[in-house]
């Protein structure tokens, strides 16, 4: 016979049941929406924004997010403008490109004011500064950051460019070629391809890092449309706050970081192949003092502007606010991004 006191129990236990399940589904039915589009295919440079998600940040600031795999910035901008994304994942210089020929955007955060890019070639020919550069056969991509900026590397360090062999091929025919040893040199991005070549072949490769020699081609960066920024700014500040602690993650632990996005991507790369490019992403993050994760330096974007000018991949520089907003990282303070 059931007593009075377990018939009280049971009622209580169904009622803190009930309670539960109502609170849950309050807080998604509160949860705001926000789909991601990467510029290109899944790489351990965005590992932030996985970490973000299977750790519960994005979660925790009230948002539902997808992220997307890309196929190329000309589509990320498509699905922003057209409303089908409202965050992309980007090289900030695509951005500024974008921007520069009348798309309503603007970067939001930056996380590397100057892109992972490093030129790599063999032992017995050797390209350790500019000058050895010279006589070198370089394989290079059409549009690609190192095709695209190696004028400017050449000006910056008074060589001519002209004794230099750039070798056209098609993209993704670069690091097969330079494997083969049909050309010198390519350029890669630590966090992508050079842990994928140094995991397959060692670490027998001489590394000639661009930004140590006055390269400044802004790099990982989330961009929105002016619409979404005007019209969700608290969205925003959100998703950079979950976006900046993924991305403090990733530095303290960048292995972890890898299993965590290994779990959403089925790819055939080790974890610690993923932990390297990681390591790509956050060792060329640049902390501004005072600053939190994601604030964009003013004069990195007037330098970057200047250089794509230079390279003949911007007509105008126009005044550099209209590049980017500081508004929703600064939101966050300067510990917005370790909750």
């Amino acid at each position: 016979m059931t007593t009075y006191l377990e018939l009280t129990r049971r009622v209580l236990h169904s009622a803190t049941a009930v309670f539960a399940v109502l609170v849950l589904l309050s807080v998604t039915a509160k949860a705001d929406a926000i789909s991601l589009r990467f510029s290109w295919k899944l790489k351990g440079e965005y590992a932030p924004l996985f970490v973000a998600k299977e750790k519960g940040y994005f979660a925790e600031e009230g948002l539902d997010v997808s992220l997307n795999e890309g196929a190329g910035p000309s589509a990320a901008f498509a699905s922003l403008i057209k409303g089908s994304d409202q965050v992309s994942w980007m090289p900030a210089i695509y951005g500024m490109q974008a921007t520069s020929k009348d798309m309503p955007l603007k970067i939001i955060a930056l996380y590397n004011d100057s892109a992972p890019l490093v030129i790599v070639s063999w032992p017995e020919k050797p390209i350790r500064t500019p000058a050895d550069l010279m006589g070198k056969k370089i394989g290079m991509s059409a549009g690609e950051t190192g095709a695209v900026f190696m004028p400017i590397l050449c000006e910056k360090n008074q060589i001519d460019c002209s004794k230099i062999q750039f070798i056209k091929m098609a993209s993704g025919a670069t690091v097969s070629a330079f494997i083969a040893k049909q050309v010198d040199a390519i350029p890669v991005y630590r966090s992508n391809d050079l842990p994928i070549m140094k995991g397959k072949y060692g670490d027998v490769f001489v590394e000639f890092d661009e930004t140590k020699w006055g390269l400044v081609a802004p790099g990982s960066a989330l961009v929105a449309t002016n619409d979404y920024i005007a019209q969700h700014p608290d969205v925003l500040v959100k998703f950079v706050r979950a976006a900046g602690r993924g991305f403090e993650f990733c530095q303290k632990d960048p292995l972890e970081a890898a299993k965590l996005m290994l779990k959403q991507w089925q790819a055939s790369l080790t974890p610690e192949i993923v932990a390297e490019q990681i390591k790509g992403l956050t060792g060329a993050a640049v902390r501004h003092p005072g600053k939190p994760v994601g604030y964009i330096s003013p004069d990195v974007l007037r330098e970057g502007l200047r250089e794509l000018k230079a390279a003949g991949q911007i007509e105008t520089v126009e005044d550099v606010n209209l590049y980017f907003t500081n508004d929703i990282v600064d939101r966050n303070g300067a510990s917005g991004a370790a909750k």
